[in-house]
């Protein structure tokens, strides 16, 4: 049975289940009330038959003529009996049961008594009578319940041609409902079906129903995990090819030499020199995206100590600002607060080197170099500026990514550049690992800033 039956049959289930105790709530209340009333006026009118009922001088009980009038409302259903102490019948109105007492067991009661007997068929009070503390008989006034039976019966048959009147439509409609809501995860069972077939993760589910209710929200986070995943093989795809271009040209220049050694049968200088060279740059490939790929795994153990940024920033200057010379370029500290923070002391000094690094990379030769340190009330703000191309605003999204270098947007010599488009990736981890941010406001012709920001001491030790 599918999941659509079973959900109508369930919710039908629990409506007859429901309509059918309301029924019988409303009917036992119904029955209350309906007793209530008659032995409200079952009461007042043994009162007022009370005071007709007396006793000659020999001691028997006797009823004086009762009025015309008396049960001018009821005078179809009442039915009075009045019994000796001897439970000899002295008074009836009506023979509907002949000489029958109305209720046997009120013959012989010493209170007041409520009872329903003949199968329902009336509502009896018996009320013993007494003289001078001796019982001397007993008064039963009887309702006659046929038309109440009726009225009972025919309530009853509405109720139960309501209820399945109620449970068709409800059935009606909550199969309708369900039919609607299956269709769309049926829709998404086929939207599923249809990506593992068709090996097409840029497929998505088209989800006419309410946004948010679970199945929308179920629809959302499957699109959302698609375009995850859509991501991820486009980045693993690219990733492959950059690594295999990236490859291909140490390789080639290895190869080459190695060619030309075996070909004249002796080892130049040069060649040496181009193979070690060669060699040196495919190692940091390989390190750099081994580091890449342990810290977006989360597998870099991060153990942070205070970090003395003032001192890193002026060391990593040191260590650049020779190179920057050497292609009169000019490098220099803007501004430079004391601030200390919560962090790797070799990681973060690695996001400066790349980032340094990479101004140094692509400033033309004469340009400038800006570097800045300062704090604000929770953070230390650095920033790194180029007087170099900058870079087109559709380059952006991808900037920190493997592999991106913009060779296009920094208009530059692929011969110029040293790197592989890691070092911005790295430095993007590592500062994010650190509850820092990175960004970057650049603009075609105006150069290039880096902006990073890490929590200062206290606000990141974990």
């Amino acid at each position: 049975m599918s999941i659509r039956y079973r959900l109508a049959a369930t919710f039908t289930l629990l409506g007859i289940i429901f309509l059918a105790v309301f029924g019988g709530v409303m009917y036992f209340l119904y029955s209350n009330i309906i007793f209530a009333q008659l032995d409200e006026l079952l009461m007042l009118e043994t009162i007022h038959l009370s005071g007709y009922v007396y006793e000659d001088k020999m001691g028997y009980l006797k009823i004086q003529p009762l009025p015309s009038d008396i049960h001018r409302q009821t005078k179809d259903k009442l039915i009075i009996q009045v019994w000796n102490k001897d439970n000899r019948l002295i008074y009836q109105n009506q023979m509907v049961i002949g000489l029958q007492p109305l209720a046997p067991d009120g013959l012989n009661a010493q209170d007041t008594l409520f009872s329903t007997t003949y199968n329902g068929r009336f509502r009896v009070l018996s009320r013993p009578i007494y003289n001078d503390e001796s019982h001397n008989g007993t008064l039963q006034i009887g309702y006659d319940l046929t038309v109440f039976s009726l009225t009972e019966n025919s309530l009853i048959r509405e109720m139960v041609l309501f209820t399945i009147f109620a449970v068709l439509i409800a059935s009606s409609l909550i199969y309708l409902v369900v039919s609607r809501e299956i269709r769309r995860i049926i829709n998404i069972t086929d939207t599923v079906k249809r990506i593992n077939d068709a090996d097409d993760p840029s497929l998505r589910i088209e989800d006419t129903g309410p946004r948010g209710d679970e199945i929308g929200e179920l629809a959302i986070a499957f699109n959302h995990t698609m375009s995850r995943l859509e991501n991820i093989l486009i980045s693993q795809r690219r990733f492959l090819a950059d690594v295999s271009h990236e490859l291909r040209t140490p390789m080639t220049i290895i190869k080459g030499n190695v060619d030309l050694m075996r070909r004249f049968g002796e080892f130049d200088e040069e060649s040496l020199n181009t193979i070690d060279t060669q060699t040196d740059r495919l190692t940091r490939m390989v390190t750099s995206l081994l580091l890449l790929e342990q810290v977006e795994t989360g597998r870099v153990e991060i153990k942070k100590t205070p970090v003395n940024m003032a001192d890193l920033l002026l060391e990593v200057y040191q260590e650049l600002v020779l190179i920057s010379e050497y292609r009169d370029q000019r490098m220099q500290i803007e501004e430079i607060d004391l601030v200390v923070v919560a962090g790797n002391r070799d990681q973060l000094k690695q996001v400066l080197l790349n980032l340094i690094s990479n101004a140094i990379n692509y400033t033309p030769d004469g340009g400038d170099i800006y570097l800045a340190l300062r704090k604000d009330e929770s953070s230390v703000i650095i920033t790194i500026k180029d007087s170099g191309p900058g870079i087109p605003e559709e380059d952006l999204p991808y900037l920190f990514e493997r592999f991106y270098r913009g060779e296009k947007s920094r208009a530059r010599q692929a011969s110029q550049i040293s790197g592989f488009g890691l070092g911005l990736s790295i430095a993007y981890w590592i500062v994010r690992n650190h509850n820092g941010t990175i960004k970057v406001n650049t603009a075609p012709g105006k150069g290039t800033e880096f902006i990073v920001r890490l929590p200062l001491t206290g606000a990141g030790i974990m």
